[in-house]
């Protein structure tokens, strides 16, 4: 009993103290926090002389180089590698101490001392190349790793660490050199190598680490012409840097000399078509020649009917007769064929250009109601070929059809994206028929999406609402407004053009100028007049230079000089002047990618 008495008191007065050590190393880092450096240093001596851990000894040693006591930084670096004699990054620190204190040379003998002898173990090699390139030496830290693979006899060590580090000091060829190394001993690093390559060129402004990687891959692709890797890796950077008919060329190439059966032509035929680039028709054209017996014949034709549906639909001006052409390709790749869920985005787009292109509700109906019976179809399709039925029901004039599909998507996914998609299309139906309250109320809620474009789009059709008030308060030329809006998505122009020259001849100041040309300036864009809507378009920018629409009525203007006129020159001009005068516009990034296109194809 008296022993236990005692062990139960030596606990006692052993948890008392580890409480007070550990409420004075908190005091002292709350002192080193706030700048009381000379509190913090005399309570870090104390704790540290009580115990002698790698955590204080951070701390303590931070605290008098803050305050610039270099003479006591050293002596608690030597103390401390005195105490852990097998740790090979304290070295690292005595080295920090002589740089901080503007003694450069012994920094670097101490540094250097630290390289020429490595421990024979990738742990604590690795270990030291992270000390270095914490203390801001990352010069030294890539001599440590290609140091380090000489002690270990390993060449292949840290080559994926070594590469992003030479990325770090901007060693751009050396980069690319370890990556395609890196390639070359472990293929399945791909994925890795090309987001960091991706990386690169996202913040690569000027184009030199693009231009540094393209001369690099090529010459080592010439001294490597069976590298196989070597030509993946050239293709998937052709991809990142968007030059997608270098990327056609040799995924041809890769084809005819690796027989992969056209896979890399697919990954280009994939990537190209997500940006819009028309090398994407020639890629899929290209897998479609090699047959129906090929293994990516299907998926070919599928993506080739996708990308051209793309293409003219979400051109400045659709080109209906060619839309309609597609429909016997439709036809003539869904019939006579089992149905699957891989199919129905090629069903949906088919059904669209049936009813808002070709009028015909009957067979937009059939086959959306087709696509809902193919067996196991994920809920999330579905609920698209809802909405798809919904924005049919709209267009035809049934908007309560349309709402109750709506509703219905929204509710059943409430915290996904599509729900979100659901209440904004039941928002602009409600904005339509001129129930204001209840749109803005949705679009409140939607504000707040995780989607930026739907948080953009709702933030639009809100400021729309809110600031487009008759001077008496009312919305009555607000709901004419709405109502051509909803003309001019069933396409009746007649109709919608008299609503708006209504609210011009009864109201020659009302805020809804600028948004009454801009609906003029589309009209005449679907009927094929570049030249009227770029009239309007210019009334915009010019006399409402300083309301909502004039970034959208600039970049409009540029695309239709770009891909209407062919004036690139003018087309140019007017995406500078967007980039100039709109900088905070959402546009910007995509008005500055098509000037510099238009920039490249003006030199070639």
């Amino acid at each position: 009993m008296k022993r236990f008495f005692h062990i139960v008191m030596i606990l006692f007065f052993c948890a008392k103290s580890f409480a007070q050590q550990g409420s004075t190393e908190q005091l002292a880092i709350e002192f080193l926090r706030s700048g009381q450096t000379e509190q913090a240093i005399e309570l870090f001596r104390e704790v540290y002389n009580r115990n002698p851990s790698q955590h204080i000894y951070r701390h303590y040693l931070e605290a008098l180089l803050q305050q610039g006591n270099m003479r006591d930084a050293e002596r608690l670096v030597r103390r401390h590698q005195r105490n852990f004699p097998q740790n090979p990054t304290i070295a690292v620190d005595l080295g920090h101490v002589f740089f901080v204190s503007s003694d450069q040379n012994r920094a670097n003998r101490e540094f250097q001392s630290i390289i020429d002898n490595l421990p024979n173990s990738q742990g604590q090699i690795a270990e030291i190349a992270i000390a270095f390139f914490n203390r801001g030496q990352t010069e030294f830290a890539i001599q440590a790793f290609v140091r380090g693979r000489e002690v270990l006899n390993n060449p292949h060590a840290f080559s994926l660490d070594l590469a992003t580090l030479l990325e770090r000091v901007n060693r751009i060829a050396d980069m690319t050199n370890e990556f395609l190394a890196t390639l070359e001993h472990n293929p399945h690093t791909l994925s890795f190598v090309q987001q960091r390559i991706q990386m690169v060129l996202a913040n690569d402004t000027d184009n030199r680490a693009a231009n540094e990687i393209r001369r690099t891959t090529l010459s080592y692709i010439q001294r490597n012409p069976q590298s196989r890797v070597g030509q993946e890796f050239w293709i998937s950077f052709l991809l990142s840097a968007e030059d997608f008919e270098t990327a056609l060329t040799f995924a041809r190439a890769y084809e005819r000399r690796f027989n992969d059966h056209g896979r890399r032509v697919f990954e280009v035929a994939r990537t190209a078509q997500h940006s819009g680039s028309p090398v994407a028709e020639q890629a899929f054209r290209h897998l479609i020649a090699r047959g129906p017996a090929s293994a990516l014949y299907l998926e070919a034709r599928m993506g080739l009917l996708a990308f051209l549906y793309h293409q003219i639909t979400t051109a400045v001006v659709v080109d209906t007769r060619a839309l309609l052409a597609l429909e016997e390709q439709y036809i003539e790749l869904l019939d006579n064929r089992p149905l699957t869920v891989q199919v129905v985005p090629l069903i949906r787009d088919w059904a669209r250009i049936s009813a808002f292109f070709k009028n015909d509700f009957a067979q937009a109906d059939s086959l959306l109601n087709v696509a809902k019976r193919i067996p196991n179809l994920p809920r999330r399709v579905l609920a698209d070929l809802r909405l798809d039925l919904a924005d049919i029901y709209l267009f035809i004039g049934e908007p309560w059809e349309a709402t109750l599909l709506y509703s219905q998507v929204q509710t059943e996914f409430r915290h996904d994206e599509i729900g979100s998609e659901a209440m904004l299309r039941n928002a602009r139906l409600f904005y339509f028929i001129g129930e204001f309250e209840w749109s803005l109320a949705q679009l409140d809620v939607l504000r707040a999406a995780t989607s930026r474009l739907i948080a953009n789009d709702a933030m639009e059709m809100s400021l729309l609402i809110r600031e487009n008030a008759d001077s008496d308060g009312s919305f009555d030329n607000l709901r004419l407004f709405a109502n051509a809006d909803l003309l001019i998505y069933q396409r009746r122009y007649d109709e919608a053009l008299q609503i708006l020259d209504t609210i011009r001849r009864t109201n020659f100041t009302h805020p809804l100028f600028d948004d009454i040309l801009m609906r003029r300036a589309e009209i005449a864009l679907r009927r094929g007049n570049a030249d009227d809507a770029l009239d309007y378009l210019e009334q915009i920018y010019t006399r409402h230079a300083h309301e909502l629409l004039a970034d959208e009525a600039l970049f409009l203007a540029a695309r239709i000089n770009e891909e209407q006129l062919n004036r690139h020159i003018t087309a140019m001009a007017l995406f500078e002047k967007l980039i100039l005068e709109h900088p905070s516009s959402l546009l910007v990034p995509e008005a500055r990618r098509r000037f510099r296109a238009l920039q490249q194809m003006s030199v070639l």
